[in-house]
């Protein structure tokens, strides 16, 4: 053994005498000072910017309805009164703007936030009789009993935001108190990151970390590395050197590992010296002291070595250092392209078509791809058809709906802009059975409105930021059309909508998400932390229960209303049940430690729930009174890559998979009924069959950053996004183990191959 070491010891030694190696050393030192001033720091969330404002003209209407009260005083007209005669002309002028012109939208809403940014320093503006009504929160009191005249201009203007923000919530996207700047030296050099600090250094772990190491050491390190190492392989069959080292009883397969061992050392210095200075800046800077960051310098040896397999052989081959980087750059070039060949078919021809949802109607299945789109069951053609909403840029996830109303025999819906239009105007939209459910507008939605649901009786329900309100009103209202100017603005004569309660407004907040007892129309409702039972009595909601719940403020949430029990799902994966209406918590398990939840569902008896997890694997979970749990996964065909499912009518339970695939099973028994599976189209044939075998079978160390984010936070389905906190949105699979194991093969197989030559050969 101890000759092998020797040679270990020996290219360790040449290693460090490499003058490549100290001049790498040099520019990662160079690398880590650079990166060493930046940071990032907090301060009061003040400015009030465009994007803050969710319904910019939905808030002009209520200030100026609030300001013509003939009341003693009021919020909205201390605010309306405040801005100077300019803006508020400019501002009650937006009704003549047109929905549709989506620029002089934009230039309203910038106009709204720079005048009411002009309020934020004025001193005058609290009023204790017009904010007597508004509770405000512990923030603004505990600024209101400093006194106005004696708090700083920094803490002036974040009272005045919160005087003007409390009243109006529904019109304001949530922003976390104080706010973020990254700085260099000290010096801001972006602008404010309306993000919490847990939520920065979350992004900056996930994103950040792993982009800066995989560029440095990945990509510049590994190539250069290659560079400098590929001489050795080649070097070691000169005649000298060879002679050298068979003088002595070794064996030519282990002579070969240890060689190559040695050259391994090369990179190993330079990981670990860059990868520990970086734990050690981020730890200083950022406080983020994740000892999980230096387990990604294995996996960067490894990503090392399995290029470098590639070059040993070449070089035991050819014994030229120039055709032992060529090949390894071939390698390289091939596994970028099967890799970016599945990825390209995977996005835009297999999941933008992968089904999510589905909606049962009374002759045919609707369901929801990821683009949005709805599709219906043929059956004589056995295919997916268009139908009711056509694809484009609104991913399901900002879907309201659809949903099956009885009483229209029509599916009604609506599209949402996303997180930061959370309580904005939507319009219904309506796809009718007789009109071969055709896509057709309908009334305007109350504000607020985040989802809609559909009640016992038939009726639709739709739950706004203040409570819930009842479709009662005929959908084809007749209307009106108001000319201005070159455009006819249309004008419902209608009110479809009428509030259902609480008669004490709520305040819901994104997150949110609310969901309906399908047998006694009772709604739940969960809104940053806070978990809220809407009891139905004579057509009217209200409050029967509020509790807190163990969560982050920010966190997405699911819910399911099963009978007597409740299910909440969260961000962190948790699946939570609680018993309605007193909302006392049942138990708490995570099923899928490292996913999160998609969707949640509850069988129309009550009797039991559906989760679907990002991973694709599905649980069910009984709901009955005596049920202890925890959540199992379900006995069905496609775990690992299940999109969705849905109860039926009679308790059956459909599944989705294989993008396209949905499967009935039978309630209790989990027989399989029938399934509802188009035939595969030419590229899905080519997908599943040449591209996924072709990728899974091939190396993959270019797929090595998936690895190094769950290490870095033990999650397998991650959300790179920092503005939608849809539990429903879309999120990446990493997969980490899959290119770990197939570079892992490969490597041994270059190997073995090198070390089968090295024997047999003749030197």
């Amino acid at each position: 053994m101890r000759p092998y070491l020797a040679i270990i010891v020996d290219s360790f030694r040449e290693a460090l005498a490499s003058r490549v190696l100290w001049i790498l050393l040099l520019l990662i030192t160079l690398i880590l000072a650079g990166i060493l001033p930046l940071g990032f720091r907090a301060e009061r969330t003040t400015a009030i910017l465009a994007r803050d404002l969710t319904d910019g003209r939905g808030l002009v209407r209520a200030l100026q309805r609030d300001a013509d009260r003939p009341s003693t005083g009021s919020p909205g007209q201390r605010i309306w009164s405040a801005l100077d005669e300019k803006a508020r002309t400019a501002l009650g002028d937006w009704e003549q703007v047109a929905e549709s012109d989506r620029d002089a939208m934009r230039a309203r809403t910038a106009q709204l936030a720079e005048a009411l940014n002009g309020l934020l320093e004025r001193r005058d503006l609290y009023d204790a009789s017009a904010w007597s009504q508004v509770l405000l929160g512990s923030e603004a009191r505990e600024l209101l009993d400093q006194g106005v005249d004696a708090l700083s201009a920094d803490d002036l203007a974040r009272l005045n935001r919160l005087l003007i923000e409390t009243p109006y919530l529904e019109y304001f996207r949530p922003q976390p108190p104080r706010q973020i700047l990254i700085t260099y030296f000290g010096a801001k050099i972006s602008p404010p990151i309306r993000a919490t600090e847990k939520r920065v250094r979350r992004v900056i772990e996930l994103l950040v970390l792993p982009a800066v190491i995989g560029i440095l050491v990945g990509f510049i390190g590994v190539l250069a590395a290659i560079l400098v190492t590929a001489p050795i392989i080649p070097q070691m069959f000169d005649p000298g050197s060879l002679s050298l080292l068979l003088s002595k009883p070794v064996s030519r397969s282990w002579m070969f590992l240890a060689k190559f061992a040695g050259g391994c050392t090369f990179i190993l210095i330079n990981v670990i010296y860059l990868v520990t200075g970086l734990w050690v800046i981020v730890g200083l800077r950022l406080g983020i002291w994740n000892a999980r960051l230096l387990l990604c310098i294995p996996i960067f040896l490894f990503l090392f070595a399995v290029y470098y397999s590639v070059s040993a052989l070449a070089g035991v081959i050819w014994r030229n250092a120039v055709v032992s980087v060529v090949m390894t750059v071939v390698f390289w070039l091939a596994c970028t392209v099967v890799g970016a060949t599945k990825s390209i078919v995977e996005q835009l021809a297999v999941e933008s078509r992968r089904l999510v949802r589905l909606v049962e109607t009374p002759d045919a299945w609707i369901a929801v791809d990821e683009s949005g789109a709805t599709h219906r069951w043929d059956t004589a053609s056995s295919a997916w058809q268009g139908a009711f909403l056509e694809g484009g840029d609104t991913p399901a996830s900002r879907v309201l709906g659809p949903v099956f109303a009885p009483r229209q025999d029509a599916l009604l819906a609506a599209r949402e802009a996303g997180r930061r239009n959370f309580g904005s105007r939507k319009s219904l939209l309506i796809g009718r059975r007789v009109d071969e459910w055709t896509e057709a507008d309908g009334p305007a939605l109350p504000d607020g409105t985040f989802d809609l649901l559909a009640g016992p009786q038939g009726q639709l329900l739709a739950v706004t930021a203040r409570g819930v309100d009842e479709l009662v009103g005929d959908l084809a209202a007749p209307t009106k059309k108001m000319q201005v100017f070159f455009f006819e603005i249309p004008q419902s004569l209608g009110k479809p909508f009428r509030a259902a309660g609480p008669d004490t407004p709520l305040q819901i907040r994104p997150p949110a998400a609310a969901a309906i007892d399908r047998a006694t129309g009772h709604v739940a409702v969960y809104s940053r932390g806070e978990l809220t039972w809407l009891q139905r009595t004579a057509e009217r909601y209200e409050v029967a229960k509020t509790v807190p719940v163990d969560a982050e403020p920010d966190q997405g949430a699911l819910l399911a209303v099963a009978g007597a029990t409740l299910l909440l799902a969260l961000d962190d994966g948790r699946v939570l049940t609680f018993a309605a209406p007193a909302l006392e918590l049942r138990g708490s398990w995570q099923p899928e430690p490292g996913s999160q939840p998609r969707f949640a569902c509850a069988a129309p008896d009550g009797a039991s729930f559906a989760i679907v997890f990002h991973n694709g694997r599905l649980h069910r979970l009984d709901a009955g009174p005596d049920a202890a749990g925890p959540p199992q996964p379900a006995p069905v065909r496609g775990q690992g890559d299940i999109a969705g499912a849905a109860f039926a009518a009679d308790n059956s339970l459909l599944v989705i998979d294989r993008i396209t695939r949905v499967t009935r099973y039978a309630a209790g028994t989990w027989q399989r009924l029938d399934s509802f599976s188009p035939a595969l189209t030419p590229l899905e044939i080519a997908y599943y069959y040449a591209i996924v075998p072709l990728y899974t079978v091939f190396p993959q160390p270019g797929e090595l950053d998936n690895t190094i984010q769950y290490v870095l936070r033990g999650e397998q389905t991650v959300d790179l996004g920092m503005g939608d906190d849809s539990l429903q949105a879309r999120r990446m699979r990493l997969r980490p183990w899959a290119p770990v194991r197939s570079s892992f093969v490969f490597m041994l197989v270059m190997l073995a191959l090198s070390c089968l030559y090295v024997q047999r050969q003749d030197f």
